[in-house]
């Protein structure tokens, strides 16, 4: 997707172009890797994973990590289901806060791989090719701590040995 990124007097803008497909209804494109809910369970595609993995994983030194399906405990989902309802509710005329799918109580069991930060999607759009969406929180390892022939600084190595 093309991206910028604008700093502008104290705020920070992301302007992505959009996914082919994806206002053209759920027939079009479809979720394969994450969530696009915080409240749904985290989708794992096999092949997706192993493409975050091998590009955004050792591009940026980024490990793949074992999560919850449901990150969020059953204190965190009741608080958004009060704000869904107070929002219903509400005479205000605003964004509607999505309805989530349910959660299963094995999805709140089982875990995941999860190769960058949680909230990145991974999407099939309409033209069939894959995307990877929301990765602002990504962080990076810091270059100092990766070994030279991984293509870090290695200084690391360097001070653990005087």
């Amino acid at each position: 997707l093309g991206t910028v990124l604008i700093d502008y007097m104290g705020d920070r803008f992301v302007c992505q172009t959009i996914v082919p497909g994806i206002l053209q209804g759920e027939k079009c494109h479809s979720l394969e890797y994450g969530a696009v809910e915080s409240t749904s369970p985290l989708k794992y595609q096999e092949e997706f994973h192993k493409l975050v993995e091998a590009n955004l994983g050792q591009s940026f030194f980024c490990g793949t990590r074992a999560i919850s399906r449901c990150p969020l405990d059953d204190a965190r989902l009741e608080e958004i289901e009060k704000l869904r309802e107070a929002q219903s509710s509400s005479a205000l005329n605003g964004p509607q806060l999505a309805t989530a799918e349910p959660i299963k109580e094995e999805d709140k069991l089982n875990t995941t791989q999860v190769c960058g930060p949680v909230e990145a999607k991974g999407i099939k759009g309409s033209d069939q090719r894959l995307y990877i969406l929301d990765l602002s929180r990504l962080t990076p390892r810091d270059a100092n701590w990766v070994p030279k022939e991984k293509g870090g600084t290695g200084r690391w190595e360097e001070a653990y040995t005087c």
